[in-house]
């Protein structure tokens, strides 16, 4: 597979998922899932997650009474092709990159969306519904500085050794 077949999968599952519920913990498109649970899904869809069975569940404050960076390695700890991706401080994110941020008063990354044709276009979830934003406009995402994430690296490097 070609990096812009790999970006172009993930970018036409995360789509798949607009309109979808916010449901804090669910995964199921058309049902519910949350912002955490739409990356995983997308990720699981396309196959550079494995399914996974200890998915638990975080509380809409969580964030609050911490400093373990719990949503983080919620997203990164599900597979190795992400968590040993190359990570680095940008505005320069590809297609089916994973972007994460630290919404206002947190001092963890407690939010993530996927990037989608080009940035700052990328789906999230977010009461009421997972949505397609421009993140140069949104509220939540402008102004803001971002990690992102790609697995297209390890995935690629792994496709050859296989």
């Amino acid at each position: 597979m070609t990096e812009l077949e790999f970006r172009a999968a993930i970018v036409k599952e995360a789509r798949s998922w607009a309109g979808t519920p916010y449901l804090l913990g669910q995964r199921v498109k058309g049902v519910g899932c949350d912002c955490a649970t739409l990356i995983l899904a997308v990720y699981q869809a396309v196959g550079i997650v494995p399914p996974d069975e200890g998915a638990h569940l975080l509380s809409q404050d969580w964030w609050h009474h911490t400093t373990e960076e719990r949503y983080k390695l919620r997203v990164v700890r599900h597979s190795t092709k992400t968590v040993e991706a190359v990570t680095y401080r940008t505005l320069d994110a590809k297609a089916g990159d994973i972007v994460m941020l630290r919404t206002p008063g947190s001092k963890l990354h407690n939010h993530g969306g996927i990037v989608l044709e080009r940035w700052p276009w990328l789906i999230h979830a977010i009461a009421p519904k997972a949505a397609v934003v421009d993140a140069s406009r949104d509220p939540l995402w402008a102004f803001q500085m971002v990690e992102v994430y790609s697995a297209w690296e390890k995935y690629s490097a792994g496709a050859e050794t296989a």
